[in-house]
C-alpha cells in the first residue's frame, strides 16, 4: 500500500479570544521547513506529499466565514 501525507500549507489550527477557529499565517521562512517535513516524509517511505485545495487565501474579504459564529475568518 502506498501512503501520502498532507503538507501543512495554511499555518497552524488556533482559538482567537472569543473561540474562534482561526488559522495562523505561515510567514515567508516558514516555507524550508515544509521542505525538511518532505524529505524526511520521504525517508520514511511515504510515497506521495499532498497540498491543500487552497494554497493562497485572501487576507481581507467581506464575505463570511461559515467556520465561525462571528463570520470572520
Amino acid at each position: 500500500m502506498d501512503l501520502g501525507f498532507k503538507l501543512p500549507t495554511q499555518g497552524l489550527l488556533a482559538h482567537d479570544a472569543a473561540g474562534n477557529a482561526i488559522i495562523q499565517r505561515l510567514e515567508p521562512d516558514d516555507f524550508p521547513r515544509l521542505l525538511d517535513v518532505a524529505r524526511y516524509a520521504d525517508g520514511l517511505g511515504f510515497h506521495s506529499a499532498w497540498f491543500p485545495d487552497h494554497v493562497v487565501t485572501e487576507r481581507v474579504t467581506d464575505a463570511n466565514h461559515p467556520a465561525n459564529s462571528s463570520g470572520q475568518r
